[in-house]
């Protein structure tokens, strides 16, 4: 649950009196402070993972994996009944994990849909950090035992970062004028960086 502001990191605390005009939400910060308005692309587009991703948004809950020592953390998600499965993987650790082995659920193809790294640092010229790390073509499992499951893969775990992997792209989500981010001026005005509903974070940075 977000508060409002959170969504682009507004730090005052709330006050529901007008005549408290120093505690008022700071929506010029969208227009004028850059990690404010990086923060809401990323925000965004977390949103827009959960509604392509129904596994996101359901009950099945599996944190299958933790690497104390590493300082890794993931969790498979999924929908009753359907699958749909979607891995997350969390990294606490303050380098970054070049080759690490990952332990799968399940064998197969794992796309990479989303990825915090790319978020860092977010270039004047609109799109991605170019300087991100992480699996944009995905990750094959193979048949290397790894922590008492079947599968695993080598995959690029950022620095502090979180991971998203799905077995496909998602939902295609008809845009609702009155949400779609793409119609939010103060969006638009973030130095020509546009979130796309319809298209998920991977598929994009695999098509750069």
């Amino acid at each position: 649950m977000l508060f409002m502001g959170q969504e682009f990191l507004e730090d005052k605390p709330w006050h529901n009196s007008p005549n408290r005009s120093d505690l008022f939400i700071y929506w010029e910060g969208l227009r004028t402070d850059r990690t404010m308005q990086d923060f809401l692309v990323f925000t965004t587009e977390l949103c827009w993972l959960r509604r392509r991703h129904p596994a996101l948004r359901g009950e099945g809950c599996n944190p299958y994996h933790v690497d104390n020592e590493g300082r890794v953390l993931a969790f498979q998600r999924w929908v009753e009944g359907r699958g749909r499965d979607v891995l997350v993987v969390v990294s606490m650790n303050e380098t970054t994990h070049w080759n690490y082995a990952l332990p799968l659920p399940a064998g197969g193809y794992w796309h990479e849909v989303f990825n915090s790294d790319a978020y860092d640092s977010l270039p004047d010229t609109g799109g991605y950090n170019p300087n991100s790390v992480g699996n944009p073509s995905g990750i094959a499992a193979d048949s290397r035992s790894t922590g008492g499951f079947l599968f695993s893969a080598a995959v690029v775990i950022p620095a502090n970062g979180v991971l998203v992997f799905a077995r496909d792209l998602g939902d295609e989500v008809l845009s609702d004028e009155s949400i779609s981010p793409v119609k939010d001026p103060l969006l638009e005005s973030h130095r020509g960086l546009h979130v796309a509903p319809h298209a998920g974070m991977g598929a994009r940075r695999n098509a750069t």
